[in-house]
């Protein structure tokens, strides 16, 4: 039982729900510390900011934030802004650069981004995400099988698995068309915003909880395995299961056979790990 401006909720995600903010965004502020009206965005938490605090770097100490900024080649004003929102030192300092730009081996040549790799072969961009599979560019475009996943994408829970979307589900079903797909996917969208409006995106719980983004639908299982370790998955992901219950049945949904059509192997699921 929680208990904020003298009104009672059951949890947290009551609370969070309530007020429609994003909870794994709120339970994340609550663990770093933050207090309840900071973390619902009620009050603005200002960035502490200290002179001369010293740190360490790969095991190097500086008598400052902006001396070890400066020495890697860095902001410091970015790099204490990162430190103050709890960044931790190697992703502050690291020589990689943090970005949504992943290397593609094309014929052997490795390009630094898609985009980079589609303008250099002359091929359109769209075509080339099309043609990209497990990082490595194919001359002919791959089927649904294969898509790489995106940052917005928000799995769902259905009898106790996790999914990456509904659309995906409905496309490994015989007979069922990419129209029918999307409208099936359309409809859960629906259900989700009105029945679980905190769920967040994929980027949002890798930056919350500091996993590494998975790329392609392969990496989806490992991530879903690393999450359930840290949080219920219940709390970050939308139960479908009745509302999509009826549907998949119509549609001839079965788990072992979306397996295969997609090559995966099995996918942790609520309860399951």
């Amino acid at each position: 039982m929680i208990v904020f401006k003298n009104v009672k909720y059951a949890s947290l995600r009551q609370l969070a729900l309530a007020k429609k903010v994003n909870y794994s965004t709120f339970k994340g502020r609550i663990a770093k510390g933050w207090s309840i009206s900071e973390a619902l965005g009620e009050i603005i938490k200002p960035l502490v900011r200290k002179d001369f605090r010293p740190i360490t770097v790969a095991g190097v100490h500086y008598p400052s934030i902006a001396k070890a900024a400066i020495h890697h080649g860095k902001s410091p004003d970015l790099c204490r802004d990162r430190i103050d929102l709890g960044w931790s030192i190697e992703k502050v300092f690291g020589s990689k650069a943090f970005s949504n730009k992943h290397p593609v081996d094309v014929k052997g040549k490795i390009y630094p981004s898609k985009r980079n790799a589609a303008d250099s072969i002359g091929v359109p961009f769209t075509t080339f995400l099309n043609c990209v599979l497990d990082a490595k560019y194919i001359s002919k475009p791959k089927d649904i099988s294969v898509l790489s996943l995106i940052g917005t994408t928000q799995p769902l829970i259905y009898d106790r698995h996790v999914y990456p979307s509904a659309y995906l589900m409905l496309m490994s079903c015989n007979g069922v068309d990419k129209k029918q797909a999307l409208r099936g996917s359309q409809a859960v969208s629906k259900q989700r915003l009105k029945n679980f409006p905190q769920q967040a995106s994929i980027s949002e719980l890798v930056s919350t909880y500091e996993l590494k983004k998975p790329i392609y639908l392969s990496e989806l299982q490992n991530f879903i395995f690393q999450l359930s370790s840290i949080i219920d998955l219940s709390d970050c992901f939308y139960n479908a299961s009745d509302f999509l219950k009826e549907r998949l049945h119509k549609a001839g949904f079965c788990r072992q056979k979306y397996l295969m059509y997609y090559k995966i192997n099995e996918v942790f699921g609520v309860g399951e790990h």
